[in-house]
């Protein structure tokens, strides 16, 4: 199944537990691809409250929204950003209409910072739903983690797929300055992308040491060896 076709079928199965009333919450969405599974977490709490979002463009329509808060996190942050949330959790609104929190990146919240995010969960806010992503690789705190009804999604990478124009250099450059398994996987394919067509005794030698790799997971070490 295609990863359109996966996020679909979720989508509709929270919705129907969102009619329901019985979706569960806190949520932590742990994904290979944090930015796409937090677009859908996005997509998914637009049609909750009847928002018309169909792409990062319209990022707009969730500005001063009182039933929305959203915590976009790029970088390591203390607990001053989530001072505002718990604002937001506190605030009591005249309508019983459900509110929703979504974090994503939630391992960038520093130690102060995770620990009132926990008190803020621990005291199970009526109508207040908490969404969180974060990467599958990414360290979170236990009491965090066990408080959280966990979904895993593994999407496809279809970007390495699609580049067929990837340059061996940059990837390799690319991959040393952030060693992680996207960039690693974008190295693997211009390798033997470009030793396929140019020297079959290499492309099969890569395949060897890539299954090895893989196998092992031993993605961090310098990949110019395997040239």
């Amino acid at each position: 199944m295609d990863n359109n076709n996966f996020l679909s079928n979720q989508l509709k199965m929270f919705i129907d537990l969102n009619n329901k009333n019985i979706l569960p919450s806190p949520i932590l969405l742990l994904t290979n691809d944090v930015k796409e599974v937090f677009f859908f977490v996005k997509k998914l709490v637009s049609n909750f409250i009847g928002l018309n979002y169909t792409s990062e463009k319209d990022d707009a329509v969730f500005n001063n929204r009182f039933d929305i808060y959203i915590l976009d996190l790029t970088k390591s942050t203390g607990i001053d950003i989530t001072r505002d949330l718990i604002k937001f959790t506190n605030f009591r609104s005249l309508s019983k209409n459900n509110k929703y929190v979504l974090i994503n990146n939630i391992s960038f919240l520093n130690s102060f910072a995770t620990n009132s995010l926990l008190k803020t969960l621990e005291e199970n806010i009526d109508n207040c739903n908490f969404i969180m992503v974060s990467s599958v690789n990414d360290k979170i705190l236990e009491t965090i983690k066990s408080r959280c009804y966990k979904f895993k999604y593994f999407l496809k990478n279809t970007d390495i797929i699609k580049n067929e124009t990837l340059d061996i250099r940059q990837s390799i450059e690319n991959y040393n300055n952030e060693k992680s398994n996207e960039n690693f996987n974008m190295v693997k394919f211009a390798l033997l992308k470009h030793f396929k067509e140019n020297n079959k005794f290499n492309y099969e030698n890569l395949i060897r040491k890539f299954k090895i790799l893989d196998k092992s997971k031993k993605f961090n070490q310098n990949l110019k060896n395997l040239i």
